[in-house]
């Protein structure tokens, strides 16, 4: 049923996915074209993660709910919330490891550390989206 938790963790989980390949994707072309340390955004010389973008999109996130926009299935920014989460986690979860090691370890064997993150959120959704209550939470 449209506001549940079992339906707002399978757009979490759909968007979380669809976010991991897209990023994957971007990540690996630019790897390959060998875009190296100088590849994707740079901003007067140091280069932005995508993991700086999932981190603000949280805090967004974060602020709205608790400024009001909370989890309520009668308003539109409840059905948001998932998507937004599910792509925000994508972004800091791929770059993890550089969080854990303090290290640009992307591409490292360190840089694995990462994919086992993003396949805990991915458990965690896809479990939540079998089990979660399919009626939506009554305030």
């Amino acid at each position: 049923m449209r506001g549940s938790p079992r339906w707002r963790a399978r757009w979490a989980l759909a968007a979380f996915v669809v976010a991991m390949v897209v990023i994957r994707t971007v990540t690996t072309t630019l790897h390959l074209r060998g875009a190296g340390a100088d590849g994707g955004l740079l901003i007067g010389g140091v280069h932005i993660h995508h993991m700086v973008f999932g981190l603000a999109l949280l805090l967004v996130l974060t602020l709205a709910w608790l400024l009001g926009a909370g989890w309520a299935s009668d308003r539109s920014s409840s059905r948001w919330a998932p998507v937004v989460f599910g792509v925000a986690s994508a972004l800091v979860l791929d770059e993890s490891a550089l969080i854990l090691n303090l290290a640009d370890v992307y591409w490292a064997p360190l840089g694995e550390e990462s994919l086992i993150a993003v396949l805990g959120l991915a458990l965690v959704l896809g479990v939540a989206a079998l089990i979660a209550p399919s009626t939506p939470r009554r305030s």
